[in-house]
């Protein structure tokens, strides 16, 4: 406060800082106290020496520092929650650009998958692994013992997902039925078919059912960003799964291949060493990693076709060529994979056999 001409103002005692600081937040904004000051001088107007008592008002600074630190952490917490919430990882590029035409991977029955490259192989292990490894996203699928048949050393897809920064971090998975729902982000999506699903435009997925040949499937159809379509057929203890993509920059890898038209660079020994063992815990799309039947030291060896009795390889394949589904006659190679699957696993594999791409998705 300023003292008018000819005056001298007495300051008050020094305020305990101690005291303003430590209320921060706790009292009013702008707060005033009364403060005694003496006023000893020429009046306006006067000769004579006189006192004047009064009331200096002080803005707490103290509260002042408060609002700047609320309104930081405000602003803070508000960006850290929109980009959790969004939950949104900003990829390195842009969308990567095609580096190939369309093509098709098929994992159906008891392991065998047709790749990209129309390379083909079998797997006969369990544990959660990658059937597509790119930059941008990924697809898992996860394996387990032939329910029923442990004994036979063959496994199954029980479970499909997929995510990455296309998918703005969402996961979408597919499971058999007795393996579990078809979730988005771990939430159970899509009631009795016909049903579909909608993400807002991100993705879309139908749930229909239909008859081929003597079974009846359940399939569900993913359309999503890319131009990735993956369909999946659920049964009771595993899923078949088609997937169709054109490859991208930045390469790919994984169960279907490296999809660079090459067969030679994509025999399954070769794709097992390049992608060793299980999806590690910090990239499992799944939540957790699923226990196994076999240990590493008690896995069997896969039964072969030639384990299967005439009788009941008779029988067997009578039962592919009813409900596979296929519009042209199962070839030697596919009729005895299918033969093999329904001989140890029985008849629910006879209808698993996919051989060309559906129409469309």
């Amino acid at each position: 406060m300023r003292a008018p001409l000819g005056g001298t103002w007495s300051p008050p005692a020094s305020p305990n800082l101690r005291s303003q600081f430590s209320c921060c937040c706790s009292g009013a904004w702008d707060k005033d106290e009364a403060e005694p000051f003496n006023f000893i001088g020429l009046g306006h107007g006067a000769d004579a020496d006189r006192s004047v008592g009064g009331k200096a008002r002080r803005s707490s600074l103290a509260s002042h520092w408060c609002l700047i630190v609320v309104t930081i952490v405000v602003v803070w917490v508000v960006l850290v929650g929109m980009f959790y919430v969004s939950n949104i990882k900003p990829p390195a590029t842009t969308t990567p650009a095609t580096v190939g035409a369309v093509a098709m991977c098929v994992l159906w029955g008891a392991g065998h998958i047709d790749m990209f490259d129309r390379q083909v192989g079998d797997f006969h292990g369990e544990g959660e692994r990658w059937l597509v490894k790119t930059p941008w996203g990924s697809l898992q699928a996860r394996y387990l013992a032939l329910p029923g048949a442990e004994a036979s050393g063959l496994s199954t897809m029980r479970a499909v997902a997929v995510g990455g920064w296309f998918m703005r971090g969402h996961t979408l998975a597919v499971r058999a039925f007795e393996e579990g729902d078809i979730t988005w982000d771990g939430i159970p999506i899509l009631g009795a078919p016909p049903s579909q699903f909608d993400a807002g435009g991100l993705v879309n997925v139908s749930y229909s059912q239909e008859t081929k040949g003597q079974s009846t499937r359940l399939i569900v159809r993913m359309l999503l960003p890319f131009g990735l379509e993956v369909e999946a057929t659920r049964w009771n203890e595993h899923i078949d799964v088609s997937i169709r993509m054109a490859p991208r920059a930045g390469g790919q890898d994984g169960f279907c291949g490296n999809a660079n038209g090459l067969v030679e660079d994509d025999a399954f020994e070769q794709i097992q060493g390049r992608l060793v063992g299980n999806v590690l815990k910090e990239d499992l799309l799944f939540g957790r990693h699923e226990a196994t039947f076999w240990s590493d030291e008690d896995r069997p060896q896969p039964k072969r076709i030639a384990d299967c009795s005439s009788t009941k390889r008779q029988w067997a394949e009578a039962e592919c060529k009813k409900k596979s589904g296929v519009s042209q006659p199962l070839g030697a190679d596919l009729l005895e994979k299918c033969a093999r699957d329904v001989c140890f696993g029985g008849v629910r594999f006879a209808g698993s056999v996919v051989t060309t791409p559906p129409a469309t998705m």
